[in-house]
């Protein structure tokens, strides 16, 4: 399951008079209210977030005094009797959510997210990710900090803002781009961790309902140091099993930025467990396929940093998913580039060649005359342009290519859910290759005959609107959305008032953040271009924030940028 965030702006947190229970959040709710789950966020994920390692022991005990004295999940929400017992296996436990600030905020916080859903996604209960989680996106704010939604939807700002850390360390991927990725580093190893509980817990699920020593509760697992003999307080470790006295999976956590060698008595306990594997292991790193890797010896366990490993001690075949995709999702190619490309696609399991249906834009792609090798394909596009594909193929715009079906080489295990992944193809002039947010002032037109066009270089946009940025950006004065194509990329513009910018806002495979301003004053002098005005014929651009009280105590109001200190407006990237 997935959530997002409540959308909550200032007249929903405040109320009027002193009845509680007008308030968006009831202050004297209490903390079992409704099923999310507060007590592990704030016991465990406090833990992650703040490397408090002391207290990870209180995640068991909180599964053991709700467990023992049992709650019904109806109002009320505190214990009624001791004999209509409903463990917390429908709690909602979550990792991340709209209230807070997203954990790779924090120091080390892109690790630390990944362990708290490798908890997360073997503990009882029903895992939750909030929206977002799945990527490691890093945006800033929270609900509970004046971040509403409403205000971000339509923020010129939080759409240019960066989503997420790169390889090389820099921030990218503006909030406005399609940051789904399923074949993002985070994505891949949730799911293997979900497939992990589907295949070793979903079957047997009536097995975790016996009490507090019922074979499919946590137990407990306490490790040494290898060197010193004494108690590793840094790795939170425990067992799940539906079978009593099983191996069942073992999750062991290394919550600190160091490589531990460590001896888990527990794991011992098992007689003769047979060769015992990682089932979340990847060779190469973070981007690498995930294998089963045989543990050496237990007694002797070399953990590395942040790092989470899932002991099994049998080999089960997962669920078959496309695991990468070359080019990656959302990559900006030139057109020249794209129809050279080769789209390479790498399944989870071998594959059979005649059970995979693939299609570009729309068009069925016939793989049998492409190259199909185990748990790869390669398709080339030159291929398919040269037997006369689609000219759509040839065009800048957003390419889709979806992998509608496969199955694996027994035909045992078939996609479950189709696969998607987009490619941008554009010119340098087009947004849609570069920042979405951009001035250009050759957008107006100005003919010897005084009519005045739109020149759009976003070629792939569905639909467009525009408006003159005459006075504060309300999208309701704008004029309606209008169809766009390859055939329509000029189109007049009426009652234009020179000097006065004018703001295009594009819609684009579902995205409306593309916005392109220009201003012109005649067919050969340009003006300054901003995409805010406060009042009609001032010049000026606001702060809003709370430490103006969002504008209604003090005007705090600067002049907007002119061609000599940059034609964009500005983005304040550091969150206090």
């Amino acid at each position: 399951a997935t959530y997002m965030g409540r959308g909550k702006d200032i007249p929903q947190y405040f109320y009027d008079g002193d009845d509680p229970s007008q308030k968006f959040i009831n202050p004297e709710a209490p903390i079992f209210d409704g099923l999310i789950n507060y007590n592990y966020y704030y016991w465990l994920v406090t833990v992650l977030r703040q490397n408090h390692l002391d207290q990870s022991y209180m995640v068991f005990n909180i599964l053991e005094w709700e467990t023992t004295m049992g709650y019904d999940i109806e109002w009320p929400p505190f214990p009624v009797d001791g004999t209509d017992k409903v463990p917390r296996y429908q709690m909602w436990n979550f990792c991340g959510s709209h209230d807070q600030h997203r954990m790779p905020q924090f120091p080390m916080g892109y690790e630390r997210l990944r362990l708290c859903y490798a908890w997360l996604y073997a503990w009882p209960g029903i895992p939750i990710t909030y929206q977002g989680d799945e990527q490691a996106l890093s945006t800033p704010g929270s609900g509970l900090a004046y971040w509403g939604r409403e205000f971000m939807a339509s923020s010129v700002a939080w759409s240019t803002m960066p989503t997420q850390r790169g390889p090389d360390g820099e921030l990218r991927n503006p909030a406005s781009a399609n940051n789904f990725d399923p074949a993002s580093d985070y994505y891949r190893f949730y799911r293997r961790m979900l497939n992990v509980r589907d295949e070793w817990w979903d079957s047997a699920f009536a097995c975790l309902g016996d009490g507090p020593n019922g074979t499919g509760l946590p137990q407990r697992i306490e490790c040494v140091d290898v060197d010193g003999g004494l108690v590793v307080d840094g790795v939170f470790g425990f067992r799940r099993s539906c079978v009593p006295g099983g191996w069942g999976v073992v999750m062991l956590l290394n919550l600190e930025n160091a490589t531990r060698r460590v001896r888990c008595d527990g794991l011992l306990s098992v007689s003769d467990p047979g060769t015992v594997y990682n089932v979340v292991h990847q060779p190469d790193g973070l981007s690498s396929a995930f294998e089963y890797q045989a543990v050496s010896n237990l007694q002797d366990l070399t953990i590395g940093p942040f790092e989470a490993q899932a002991l099994v001690n049998e080999v089960k075949a997962m669920n078959l998913n496309v695991d990468t995709v070359q080019p990656r999702h959302d990559s900006v190619l030139a057109l020249e580039d794209w129809l050279q490309q080769k789209v390479e696609i790498s399944f989870t399991e071998s594959v059979a060649p005649n059970s995979i249906n693939l299609e570009i834009d729309g068009m069925s792609v016939d793989v049998s005359a492409s190259e199909v090798s185990g748990k790869h394909l390669v398709v080339e596009l030159a291929s398919l342009i040269a037997n006369a594909a689609p000219s759509r193929i040839q065009q800048e715009g957003v390419h889709k290519i979806r992998v509608l079906a496969a199955q694996t080489q027994d035909g045992a295990r078939a996609l479950q859910v189709p696969y998607e992944f987009r490619v941008r193809v554009a010119g340098p002039r087009n947004p849609l290759a570069s920042h979405p947010l951009r001035v250009d002032h050759d957008i107006i037109s100005i003919q010897d005959s005084g009519e005045v066009f739109l020149e759009h270089t976003l070629i792939g946009a569905e639909f467009f609107r525009a408006q003159h940025a005459d006075g504060q950006i309300g999208w309701d004065r704008a004029s309606a959305w209008q169809p766009l194509n390859e055939s329509t990329q000029r189109t007049r513009w009426e009652n234009f008032k020179p000097g006065v910018p004018i703001v295009v806002q594009y819609h684009v495979d579902g995205s409306a953040a593309y916005i392109v301003t220009g201003c012109r004053v005649s067919a050969t002098e340009t003006c300054s271009a901003s995409y805010y005005r406060k009042a009609p014929g001032a010049d000026v651009m606001a702060f809003k924030g709370e430490l103006n009280s969002w504008l209604e105590s003090e005007d705090w109001t600067f002049s907007p940028p002119t061609p000599e200190t940059g034609d964009h407006n500005w983005t304040i990237d550091v969150f206090i």
